[in-house]
């Protein structure tokens, strides 16, 4: 109740799913990892929300504005931000090793008392309070495989623009090698005369 009431978009139709879906205790956990600074270039690629709402960065440049703790120490005199005084330091210092860790806790609950509840196939049931019934949960890959190092990954390094971004999935990799073999095809032609 406290999150509704102090978020200016709260919406009672999404926001508990989406904080349980955020916490990993939903029925249905997202594959995605959400990095923060990726999350931030990709709502606000050239800073102008955080310049209008963080007036403590604005006089960074577009490279830094998501991630002031990586502006070299001249840029941040020059731009009037002392970490720890203007804008506070990071609380997660090594996001690989809090990833990691998390994983870790949550392996660990699911090897222990949490292993009644882990399906054959990784996914998990949560029983209903019929007796004999549960409802089947979609599991995170990383969760699903038990794996000690984390499947889905994000950078703060990851593109600015994401709809740029190389598309994995097998029909974009399918159209991408026809496409490329097309574009050899034409070429080792035009070479050809």
């Amino acid at each position: 109740l406290w999150f509704h009431d102090t978020l200016v978009d709260a919406d009672v139709a999404i926001q508990a799913f989406m904080w349980q879906n955020g916490g990993h205790s939903g029925m249905d956990q997202w594959n995605f990892v959400m990095h923060p600074v990726f999350a931030a270039k990709s709502a606000d690629p050239d800073g102008d929300y955080v310049r209008t709402w963080v007036p403590e960065l604005a006089g960074l440049p577009r490279e830094y504005i998501h991630m002031p703790w990586d502006a070299p120490a001249t840029m941040l005199a020059r731009a009037g931000v002392a970490l720890g005084r203007d804008y506070p330091r990071r609380c997660v210092v090594n996001l690989d090793a809090a990833q990691r860790q998390s994983l870790k806790a949550v392996l660990d609950v699911r090897k222990g008392p949490g292993a009644k509840y882990v399906l054959p196939d990784g996914n998990e049931a949560l029983p209903l309070p019929e007796p004999g019934r549960t409802a089947r949960c979609i599991t995170r890959v990383d969760y699903r495989a038990m794996s000690e190092e984390p499947l889905t990954k994000q950078t703060a390094a990851a593109p600015w623009d994401a709809s740029r971004r190389a598309r994995r999935d097998p029909l974009s990799v399918a159209l991408d090698e026809c496409s490329a073999a097309s574009d050899r095809r034409h070429t080792s032609m035009s070479v050809r005369g």
